[in-house]
């Protein structure tokens, strides 16, 4: 055989390999929480403005579309994300990161 059909083989093998990693893993019920963990985190905080608090209130997909069509029009996004707004929203943005955690807490889920 020459060298290319060995390299085949061989990642023939890891992926078999892996599939059954993944199978165990699902089996065991691994993966969801692997998939949670990295869908649900926030990527976008970077600092605490009003942008990056609609990206994280609408990141699940229920918010309500209306309002979210309302909250990031132009002239709404100009006012609200404007440097004298900036301290509001990052007093509102580590309240409710502190209300999740104290709720999280209260119902005996893992806080991060």
């Amino acid at each position: 055989m020459n060298e290319l059909q060995n390299e085949i083989i061989k990642l023939k093998q890891i992926g078999h390999y892996l599939g059954e990693i993944d199978a165990e893993r699902k089996n065991n019920g691994e993966t969801e929480d692997e998939k949670k963990q990295i869908y649900e985190k926030s990527y976008t905080m970077r600092e605490p403005n009003y942008l990056n608090l609609l990206m994280t209130l609408s990141k699940n997909g229920k918010f309500p579309s209306m309002l979210l069509k309302i909250l990031v029009n132009t002239p709404t996004v100009n006012i609200l994300n404007s440097r004298p707004m900036k301290p509001l929203f990052k007093s509102l943005y580590v309240g409710m990161k502190s209300a999740y955690k104290l709720a999280k807490r209260l119902t005996g889920r893992a806080v991060e």
